[in-house]
């Protein structure tokens, strides 16, 4: 193939060339080469040893500049061939290359035209190379033995920066193209490198890293782009780069290429390639984000969170917002920094979370944003749920601003269910108000269990940008729950700024399963429906005495007379319907006039429904009129004619038979007497059984018989149970014995109680043997008149919640402790507190129950209820207030649904955490002698010492938080803390609750009790909301010197006070008396009158001696008495005081009552009558 001239070498050269170019794209797409390196040299060793004569030819022609240049012309268009599929232009006017220039390594190309941005084209990168050193500085031609010009190779120095943001790391291969020009277009390559770091390094493009490269190549000029791209490998390969920086290695001066976006498929534009022209990072403006997290159960999220702002000039970056493990718990602020363009004045943000986590439901309450620049707001509402079960299921929602010139208005939303079966729903309900000024967000209204059901009226208010006036109401829910169906009578609207009302008409099914099948409609206001609801009708329905008569099937009647009917009334009511039972009703309609006839009926629903129907009473309670309508009949699909629904006509004969009814009835009572049997279950394993009791009394007059005992649940004979029963039976005397028999099941039974209320005596059995399976199922047992069990102690449970995320619980608890004596049974731990156990929180509860003894076990567990059941239980302490003994339960365990919501925890007499470490603080506190310095709150005090801080300890005193912190008063607590060392700071505070919070509190004393090590607090400050600066906590400092007390009168003096009691019958008390003596320097603190308990008798006088400040000449004195005892009432006649040093007197005179309501307190001055204060 040798040529022999230029030009036909040079036809030879351009074929080959396109041909090379068809072959080297076919063979590396067919071998799919691993990396660059491969597809090259495979590439280029092939043709090169199909062409050496073209080899030798191209050698000739370097005799001749034109022909050399002609032939590095060739040359760098053939690489460039190779690497970018598309031949190079010829350029014009070439510039003169010395003798002898055989092909180069990374001769720099023309690049005038590069593909799109994102595109990884194999054409121009290949496939990705993985972890090849030898393709960052190695070109395919190296391994061929040409003589090559000694060119400049230089070396570049890399920095990139990953951003800080959650998941901006990458785990894929990245490579890297620099390219050099003028201006900004790109003309020079320095080839395609992979960046990876060498062994012993760290992994590359981590969070927040800067990882740092070095590459060689020949000299590029002044760089002005480059192009990065990874593989898409890994597990995480999305990748966040925030700029890339490059230098000539020797210099001092970067060339900056910012990028700010992700190179990753589902993020940003899901590109994995980006070409990043030369610029450093564009002024970026910083806003701050307020996220409040809405403070309702379960509120709190584990998921990440999002956000994108959308301003008038431009749309920003999607931002993560993550700083630390408590973000967007339950109640938070949250606050984050964030940097974006300049967007202008924001229109909305799009916000949201990834449902990542134990617990992704999130309520958002509200969002703040500001420019930090210029300090401009704005405000987002939501008060919505972000979850794919709760609420409208959206994880992801746009929110526009609220304007400080937005009006806001108060509406106020009733929703009417019908009274009807069925008509209730435990659905989630949403409404959206059309107004003529706008239309408010589709919203969920917080419910609770007893919303929405049958015949409610249910009332919500929302504060919502002004609507004008309402033209449409879309009403709705999610058909979630159990019985989602819901029928809605009607709704009211009330617009609270203007008054106006509107009324809604629905009267239709919002169900799947009834109707249309819509869960969705609209309504549009119109006039409220007039009822004539003037009458009001008393029912009394019989239910016959045999057995199986009573029913569990909802009942309705409808009353029929001269002038109408009354519609449907339903006839709710708890265990109604029972075998014998007679119960009342009453309902309100438009009088029907003379009453004729009686339509009633079940709806043949419950275990049960089967009733026999003895008669009805209906009286009209305005008029008296009454009307009996017998049946005597059942109302039973399997009995008599099988009918659910009977029309009853009007007895003739209805007042008589009324009386004789009332009669039957007193001749019944007064033969029956009522007994109350109490079954106590014992609390070892196995005890309990879900069989049949039944029962039979013994006594001086005869025997009941055996009685069933029914109970109302499955867990009425459980383990450690105590359930009640009522028995009406003819009275057999005063009881000496019982018979207890079962159905066989194996049951082991504590003692039967049984209250006989004839007799007004209890009556104990105790049995404490198994019964059935194996044993005899039946035992007759004798009674004692003294009650065999322990006596009732008070016991303080204290349930600690762990601080871990997510551990608290909505769900209900329950406890069951097992002591040597007894075990308490089932107990619920209910807590007034709201937040009862929530993150970190210690709950107290008290419980009055039987001694238990030394305490064994506890068992714990929850109900699973809620929308945040799962639970963290860090440690329970079970306190026995009435002889001082604890017990710790230590758990630190999840009680959830993947690992049991039960623990059985047993009892350990030393505190798990600091059982050696512990030590005793006698805290001391002084509150001043101030009008008004006593507290009612709950008061905290958290120690500080050398060694550390203690926890935050609630001081109770062991007369109870109601005796203390009183005027005056000096109050001594025992707190048990971890060694503090040396103390140098107390914080104490209140919670602010109770009648009268504000305490002034004027020092605190605390003894380390081991070493006797005395320290003192001073504060002389208010603690309280309304005075001072406002604070309920101090900080107080640390004294080696007890200061002298700023507010307490040290000087007392002696007075003598006489209380003279008016002679008219009942005007003595036998009430706890006191006085408060007043003068224009102060005024004393209550000074309680303590006396004999024939004080305060009609007409007597009575002396005490009291202590008081040097007051000075008396103005007047308040006497007052706490309204106790069996005759508070109390008419003081006079009260005479005299100063005993001085022997200056006062008298103050009364004759006035002074009753146990309101007016239990009387001001009196001296030498003129009362007035009551």
């Amino acid at each position: 193939m040798a040529a022999s001239t230029a030009a036909e070498a040079q036809l030879w050269v351009d074929r080959i060339t396109q041909t090379w170019v068809h072959c080297s794209k076919f063979t590396g797409r067919s071998i799919r080469a691993r990396n660059l390196e491969d597809s090259f040299v495979h590439s280029q060793q092939h043709l090169l040893q199909e062409n050496a004569a073209l080899r030798q030819s191209l050698e000739e022609l370097t005799k001749h500049q034109a022909e050399q240049q002609s032939h590095l012309d060739l040359t760098n268009r053939w690489q460039y061939t190779s690497l970018h599929g598309t031949p190079e232009p010829v350029k014009a006017d070439p510039a003169p290359l010395p003798a002898s220039s055989p092909p180069i390594t990374h001769t720099p190309l023309s690049v005038p035209n590069l593909p799109p941005e994102g595109q990884c084209d194999s054409a121009l990168m290949g496939p990705l190379p993985s972890a090849s050193p030898s393709m960052q500085r190695r070109s395919p031609w190296e391994e061929e033995d040409w003589s090559r010009p000694s060119l400049e190779l230089v070396t570049y120095e890399l920095e990139l920066d990953t951003a800080s943001c959650k998941g901006a790391g990458t785990s894929a291969h990245v490579v890297l193209e620099l390219f050099g020009g003028e201006g900004t277009t790109p003309s020079h390559s320095s080839g395609v490198h992979c960046l990876e770091q060498g062994p012993y390094q760290p992994i590359p493009f981590g969070p927040g890293q800067t990882d740092a490269f070095e590459i060689r190549c020949e000299r590029l000029g002044e760089l002005v782009m480059v192009r990065v791209a990874h593989d898409n490998a890994g597990q995480s390969p999305a990748w966040f780069l925030e700029e890339i920086r490059a230098r000539l290695k020797g210099t001092e001066e970067w060339t900056h290429f910012y990028c700010g976006r992700w190179l990753a498929s589902k993020e940003d534009d899901g590109a994995i390639s980006r070409n990043i022209y030369r610029g450093k990072r564009p002024a970026g403006v910083q806003y701050q984000l307020a996220v409040q997290t809405g403070d309702v159960r379960g509120a709190g999220t584990s998921a990440n969170v999002y956000l994108i702002m959308h301003g008038r000039e431009a749309s920003g970056r999607k931002h993560q917002l993550t700083a630390g493990p408590h973000d967007f718990d339950r109640g938070n602020d949250d606050c984050f920094t964030v940097e974006d363009h300049e967007l202008g004045d924001l229109t909305h943000v799009t916000i949201g979370h990834d449902s990542a986590g134990s617990s992704p439901s999130w309520h958002l309450e509200a969002l703040l944003i500001t420019h930090l620049p210029s300090g401009q707001q704005w405000r987002f509402g939501c008060g919505l749920w972000f979850d794919l079960q709760q609420g409208d299921g959206l994880t992801e929602r746009e929110l526009m601003p609220i304007s400080d010139k937005t009006h806001l208005v108060w509406y106020a939303l009733t929703l009417c269910t019908s009274d009807i079966p069925a008509a209730g729903t435990d659905a989630d309900v949403f409404v959206t108000l059309h107004g003529k000024q706008g239309t408010s967000s589709r919203i969920k209204l917080p419910s609770r269990p007893e919303d929405f059901l049958r015949g409610g009226e249910d009332t919500f208010r929302m504060e919502l940008q002004a609507l004008g006036d309402i033209v449409k109401l879309t009403v709705g829910h999610n058909n979630s729950g159990r019985k989602p169906g819901w029928h809605l009578d009607h709704a009211q609207l009330l617009d609270e700024e203007t008054g106006k009302a509107y009324y809604f008409a629905c009267h239709r099914w919002l169900s799947r399963d009834e109707d249309d099948g819509l869960i969705e409609c609209d309504l549009l206001p119109g006039e409220a429906e007039s009822h004539d609801l003037d009458v009001q009708y008393t029912a009394e329905v019989f239910t016959s005495d045999m057995t199986g008569a009573g029913t569990d099937a909802d009942v309705s009647l409808v009353l029929f007379g001269h002038l109408g009917d009354s519609g449907p009334q339903s006839l709710d009511g708890k265990a109604a319907f029972g075998t014998a039972a007679v119960d009342v009703f009453q309902f309100t309609c438009k009088d029907v006039g003379q009453m004729q006839m009686l339509r009633i009926g079940h709806n043949n629903t419950g275990t049960s429904p089967d009733w026999h129907l003895d008669k009805v009473i209906i009286t009209e309670r305005e008029s008296g009129s009454r009307a009996v309508f017998k049946c005597g009949r059942w109302l039973s699909t399997s009995r008599d004619d099988g009918a659910i629904c009977r029309d009853l006509s009007l007895s003739s004969e209805a007042d008589e038979e009324h009386q004789q009814d009332e009669q039957q009835e007193a001749v019944e009572a007064a033969v029956k007497t009522e007994y109350r049997v109490s079954i106590h279950t014992s609390s070892c394993r196995g005890a309990g059984m879900q069989g049949r009791v039944s029962i039979e009394l013994h006594g001086q007059g005869g025997s009941s018989g055996l009685q069933p005992l029914a109970p109302a649940n499955d867990d009425a004979f459980a383990r450690s149970q105590e359930s009640e029963f009522t028995l009406y039976l003819p009275h057999v005397g005063p009881l000496e014995q019982v018979t207890l028999a079962t159905d066989g099941s194996a049951w082991l039974c504590d003692l039967i109680v049984v209250e006989d209320k004839h007799l007004q005596e209890t009556v104990y059995f105790v049995c404490g043997r198994w019964l059935g399976k194996g044993e005899p199922s039946e035992t007759l047992l004798q009674g004692s008149r003294t009650d065999p069990r322990p006596p009732f102690h008070n016991y303080k449970v204290t349930v600690i919640t762990s601080d871990v995320r997510n551990s608290g619980t909505d769900a209900d608890v329950f406890a069951d402790i097992t002591g040597s004596l007894c075990s308490s049974g089932r107990q619920q731990l209910a807590s007034s507190n709201a937040d009862a156990f929530s993150r970190g929180s210690t709950d107290e509860l008290a419980l009055r129950l039987r001694h238990m003894g030394q305490l064994h076990e506890l068992h714990i567990w929850h109900n699973g209820s809620g929308p945040a059941t799962a639970w963290h239980l860090s440690l329970i302490i079970v306190a026995d207030e009435t002889n001082g003994e604890r017990w710790f339960f230590p758990c630190e365990e999840w009680l959830d649904r993947e690992k049991g919501t039960s623990r059985v925890l047993p009892a350990q007499l030393e505190d798990p955490c600091h059982a050696s470490d512990m030590v005793d603080y006698q805290v001391v506190t002084y509150t001043s002698d101030l009008r008004g310095a006593g507290t009612d709150a709950t008061v905290f005090v958290e120690l500080a010492g050398e060694l550390g801080s203690g926890p935050r300890c609630k001081l109770m005193n062991q007369a109870g938080a109601a005796d203390a912190f009183g005027r005056g008063q000096t109050d001594s607590f025992m707190v048990q803390l971890p060694e503090l060392g040396e103390l140098h700071s107390l914080t104490i505070d209140h919670d602010n609750k109770g009648q009268k919070p504000g305490w002034h509190l004027d020092l605190v004393e605390v003894t380390h009790l081991p070493s006797s090590r005395l320290y003192f607090f001073p504060c002389a400050r208010w603690l309280d909301c309304a005075q001072d600066d406002g604070k309920t906590v101090r900080v107080l400092k640390a004294q080696d010197s007890k200061p002298e007390r700023a507010f307490v009168n040290s000087t007392l003096t002696d007075y003598e006070v006489t209380v003279h009691t008016s002679d008219i019958q009942g005007a003595g008390t036998n009430a706890d008396v006191s006085l408060v003596m007043y003068s224009a320097s102060g005024e004393s603190k209550p000074l309680p009158l303590k006396a004999s308990t024939s004080a305060f008798a009609s007409g007597s006088a009575d002396s005490f001696t009291v202590q008081a400040p040097e007051l000075g000449p008396l103005t007047h004195i308040r006497v007052s008495h706490n309204a106790r005892g069996a005759h508070p009432d109390w008419m003081v006649e006079m009260v005479r005081i005299a100063h005993v040093k001085s022997v200056q007197e006062w008298l103050f005179f009364g004759h006035v009552w002074l009753h146990s309501g309101n007016d239990n307190q009387v001001v009196l001055k001296p030498g003129q009558s009362a007035n009551h204060s």
